[in-house]
C-alpha cells in the first residue's frame, strides 16, 4: 500500500517537471532565433563572403549568399540569423580539430550605397 501511494505521488510530479517555466520561455529568448541587421562593406574572402561593419568588425556570411556576388566592394545591408559556423582546422600529421566562427546566416541583402573605399 505504501509503495503504491509513493508511486502515485512520484507520477503526479512528472508533469510539473515537464512544464517548467524556464523551458517554456527559452524559445522566445533564444538569441539565435532573432534576426540581426548589419550594414557595411561586402568583400569576398577566399571562398566566403564577409561584411565589414562601420566599427571594422568582420562578419562571416553563410547560407543564401549566391545572390551577393554583384554587391562585392559595395555598401550593403545584410539581414540574417546569428549562428556559429564550424570549420575543419586539421593539419597534416596532426589530430583533427575544428574551429567555431561567429557568422550570420543570410536571409536577405541589399545595396545601400556606392563603392567602398578600401
Amino acid at each position: 500500500m505504501r509503495k503504491s501511494i509513493l508511486f502515485a505521488f512520484v507520477l503526479s510530479l512528472c508533469p510539473v517537471w515537464l512544464l517548467t517555466p524556464s523551458q517554456a520561455s527559452d524559445k522566445k529568448h533564444d538569441p539565435e532565433s532573432v534576426l540581426v541587421s548589419v550594414e557595411g562593406c561586402l568583400k569576398m574572402s577566399v571562398a566566403d563572403y564577409v561584411i565589414i561593419d562601420n566599427t571594422g568588425t568582420e562578419h562571416n556570411l553563410i547560407g543564401s549568399t549566391a545572390k551577393l556576388s554583384h554587391y562585392v566592394n559595395r555598401r550593403v545591408q545584410i539581414i540574417g540569423e546569428p549562428t556559429i559556423e564550424t570549420r575543419d582546422a586539421t593539419q597534416a600529421s596532426i589530430a583533427s580539430s575544428v574551429i567555431e566562427i561567429p557568422a550570420i546566416r543570410v536571409q536577405s541583402g541589399r545595396q545601400i550605397g556606392g563603392r567602398c573605399d578600401w
